[in-house]
């Protein structure tokens, strides 16, 4: 899910990234799960962004550029703020 506003992108999504705690790892089984009951083509997504190693290198693929990320949720969700290159520039003028 996202939200554009001056030629950026917001999207809080799963990081699969390293699993930091317990906790992580909790967090991690209920995502799953949750994609599942979703749907088989969300799920399909799902493993989709896992095989690329997660929103990085999705955008890299989609020639977006990340301006800010944090990731949250004990390593389990990332929180991007993404770009088109140029887009920032134009929208300065």
């Amino acid at each position: 899910m996202g939200w554009t506003v001056d030629g950026r992108i917001l999207i809080i999504d799963f990081q699969p990234g390293p699993i930091r705690s317990f906790k992580g790892w909790y967090r991690k089984t209920f995502i799953t799960i949750s994609k599942i009951a979703a749907g088989r083509e969300h799920y399909r997504n799902f493993r989709d962004l896992i095989a690329r190693q997660g929103m990085p290198r999705l955008a890299e693929d989609c020639a977006l550029s990340i301006d800010q990320q944090k990731i949250v949720g004990a390593g389990t969700i990332g929180i991007f703020v993404m770009s088109t290159p140029g887009a920032l520039a134009s929208t300065a003028e």
